[in-house]
C-alpha cells in the first residue's frame, strides 16, 4: 500500500483549523520539502490551490499504515500564498526557526548548567505569547556531552536565535540548534549516519558530481586596514655603563596593515590564499590572562603627590581580571592621590607567558585617562609607539613587525607596557580592558571554512524510497559495473522530501555539495557581523 500525505493548517499562533488529506488537496505535483541532517525544516515549496493564509502553520503528515498513525516530516510558517484574485498560485513554508528569528529575548538568564539556559529561553520565549503555541514547550537535548556550567546572560532584548547561535551554542563546541517537524526545539551535538547499498531495491544509484578543481583555496588572510606606526628594536645582548640594555632600531616601521594568516589543512593541489577584509570587533579577538603580577608605577610625578603607586593591580584576584575579560561594561578603579597630588603619567605593565603566539595587538579603554605610548617586549625585542593611532580601543601591530617577531621567537613572553596620561588627575580612572589581543579561532574558522575550496571527488545526490528520517551523514556502499562491492563513502547530506509522479514517496539527499564559494564565504561574513552586532548588544560572563 501506497503511504498516505496530509496537510494539516492551524493559524498564526497554533490554532488548529484544517486537516486536507490528498484527495481533497488541489496541489501541481508535490510539495518540495528541504530538511537538513539535523532535522531542522528550513523550506517547503509547490503551487496550487489550498486553503492556507499567510503567516498560518502547516504540517506536512504522512501515514503507512493507511492512516491508523501519523507523521510530521514538514512544519513551517506559510510566508508566501497565492492571491486571493488567483485561481492558481504559489505556497512557501520556512521552518519554525523562523519564530525565534523573530522573537525577543528580554529575561535574564542566570548562571547554570548550559542546557538549562537553553531550556529557559524557550520557556521565557513561549511565555511571552511571541511563538503562540507553535513550539513544544521542551528542548530536547541531543548527543552526548559533559554537562557545562554557563555564565549568566542578559540578552537585551536580542532575536531569541542569536542568543542561542551568537551566546550559548560558541559555549559547546560543534553545538547547534534546530526545530524540527514535530516543533520541538533541539540543542546539542547532533550525529548520526544513514546507512545506503546501491544494491538495495529502495536505494537508485547515486549520481556523482563531476570533480571540479578550477578554483583551490587552501588558507585565509584574515585583514584589518589600520595599524601602529612605531619602531622595532632588537637587544644585541649587551648592556651600557648604567646595566641597562643596548636596543638597535632595525627599521621605521610604516605598514598600516594588519593581518592574520589563517592556514588550512594539508593540500596535495598547492597552496592558494583567499584575502578578506573585516571590521574590528571585540569578537574577533581572543584575550589571555597575563603570567603574573599586573605592576602600575607611576612615570611622572605631580608636585605634591605620593612617590610611590596608590594602587597595584595583582594577576591572581578578582579585580585585575576585569582587564582582560572582553566586556568593557566592568572595569578597575584607579583613585586619586590622597595627598591631594597625581600622576601626570603612569605605566601598566603585564607580563605573558611563552607559546602564545604573536599578538595581534593590544586593547584599551578607559574613562579620565589617554594612552600616550605602547610597548611590547620580550627583552629580544622591542615593538614601541609614542602617541599610538588606533581605533574602537584596539591598537594593531603592523604586519611586517608581526612576520619578524614570528621568524625568530624569544625564550620569553611578551611584556604589554602602556603608558597613561589621567584627563582629571583628581577624578578616578576607570580602566575597562587593557591585554594584548590575537585573532580568536572561534571567528576565524568558520571563516576559513567558508571560503575553503578543495577538489570534492564525493558529491553527487542518491534518490531512495520513503520518507527516511533525517541524519547528518549518509554512507552509500558502492557498487562496481558487474555489482560487485566497492568502497563506503561517508558525506554530509540534506534531504528532499516530494511525492513522485506515480504517488509514492520518495527523497533526494544531497551528499557532500555545499553553496558556491562566493555565496557562501559572503553569507558567513553577513551572519559573523550580524553575531558581532548581537554580542555587542548581549552582555554575557565567561563559561566553564
Amino acid at each position: 500500500m501506497d503511504a498516505l500525505w496530509r496537510l494539516q493548517i492551524s493559524t498564526a499562533d497554533g490554532t488548529p483549523r484544517l486537516t486536507q488529506d490528498m484527495g481533497s488537496l488541489r496541489v501541481d505535483g508535490s510539495p518540495l520539502m528541504n530538511v537538513d541532517g539535523t532535522g531542522n525544516c528550513t523550506e517547503c515549496t509547490f503551487s496550487g490551490d489550498v486553503d492556507i493564509g499567510p503567516r498560518e502553520q502547516v504540517t506536512v503528515q504522512w501515514s503507512d499504515d493507511g492512516g491508523a498513525t501519523w507523521k510530521s516530516r514538514f512544519t513551517g510558517i506559510a510566508t508566501q500564498v497565492k492571491s486571493p484574485q488567483a485561481f492558481f498560485g504559489g505556497y512557501k513554508l520556512v521552518g519554525l526557526l523562523k519564530k525565534l528569528e523573530e522573537a525577543e529575548a528580554f529575561k535574564s538568564l542566570p548562571a547554570g548548567d548550559l542546557s538549562g539556559q537553553v531550556q529557559q529561553l524557550l520557556t521565557d520565549t513561549v511565555a511571552s505569547g511571541q511563538v503562540g503555541t507553535l513550539l513544544q514547550p521542551t528542548v530536547q537535548v541531543v548527543g552526548s556531552f559533559t554537562p557545562l556550567t554557563s555564565g549568566k546572560v542578559v540578552p537585551n532584548y536580542q532575536k531569541v536565535s542569536e542568543v542561542l547561535k551568537s551566546v550559548l551554542c560558541p559555549r559547546l563546541t560543534g553545538s547547534l540548534v534546530a526545530v524540527n517537524a514535530d516543533g520541538q526545539l533541539l540543542f546539542g551535538l547532533f550525529d548520526g549516519t544513514l546507512a545506503l547499498n546501491e544494491l538495495d531495491a529502495n536505494v537508485q544509484p547515486v549520481q556523482w558530481v563531476d570533480v571540479d578543481a578550477e578554483e583551490l583555496i587552501t588558507d585565509l588572510r584574515l585583514i584589518w586596514p589600520k595599524a601602529m606606526s612605531g619602531q622595532l628594536s632588537t637587544w644585541d645582548g649587551s648592556l651600557d655603563g648604567g646595566g641597562r640594555r643596548s636596543y638597535t632600531v632595525l627599521k621605521d616601521q610604516q605598514n598600516t596593515l594588519a593581518s592574520e594568516l589563517v592556514a588550512g589543512p594539508t593540500s596535495a593541489y598547492g597552496r592558494s590564499v583567499q584575502t578578506l577584509g573585516v571590521i574590528l570587533d571585540s569578537q574577533n579577538f581572543t584575550r589571555h590572562a597575563p603570567s603574573g603580577s599586573v605592576d602600575l608605577t607611576p612615570a611622572v610625578i605631580i608636585s605634591g603627590g605620593s612617590s610611590t603607586a596608590g594602587y597595584t593591580v595583582t594577576g591572581d584576584d578578582s579585580t585585575s581580571s576585569e582587564l582582560w575579560d572582553g566586556d568593557r561594561n566592568t572595569y578597575a578603579t584607579l583613585t586619586p592621590d590622597p595627598s591631594g597630588g597625581g600622576y601626570a603619567l603612569f605605566r601598566l605593565a603585564l607580563p605573558y607567558a611563552t607559546g602564545l603566539g604573536v599578538p595581534i595587538g593590544v586593547e584599551f579603554a578607559g574613562d579620565n585617562v589617554a594612552v600616550t605610548s605602547i610597548t611590547v617586549d620580550d627583552t629580544k625585542r622591542a615593538f614601541s609607539t609614542q602617541t599610538p593611532s588606533g581605533s574602537g580601543g584596539f591598537y594593531l601591530i603592523p604586519d611586517e613587525v608581526r612576520a619578524l617577531l614570528a621568524a625568530s621567537p624569544s625564550t620569553s613572553g611578551p611584556t604589554l607596557t602602556i603608558t597613561l596620561a589621567p584627563a582629571d588627575l583628581k577624578a578616578p580612572v576607570l580602566l575597562r580592558a587593557c591585554s594584548l589581543i590575537w585573532v580568536d579561532p572561534a571567528f576565524s574558522g568558520p571563516l576559513l571554512t567558508a571560503v575553503l575550496r578543495l577538489p570534492a571527488p564525493a558529491a553527487g545526490s542518491v534518490v531512495v524510497n520513503g520518507w527516511p528520517n533525517p541524519l547528518p551523514k549518509v554512507s552509500v556502499q558502492r557498487r562496481g559495473l558487474s555489482r560487485e562491492p566497492l568502497d563506503v563513502i561517508t558525506l554530509p547530506a540534506s534531504y528532499t522530501y516530494r511525492v513522485n509522479v506515480g504517488g509514492a514517496l520518495e527523497t533526494e539527499i544531497k551528499l557532500g555539495q555545499r553553496d558556491a564559494p562566493d555565496v557562501s564565504a559572503q553569507a558567513t561574513l553577513v551572519k559573523q557581523r550580524d553575531k558581532n552586532a548581537t554580542l555587542a548588544a548581549v552582555r554575557v560572563s565567561g563559561s566553564t
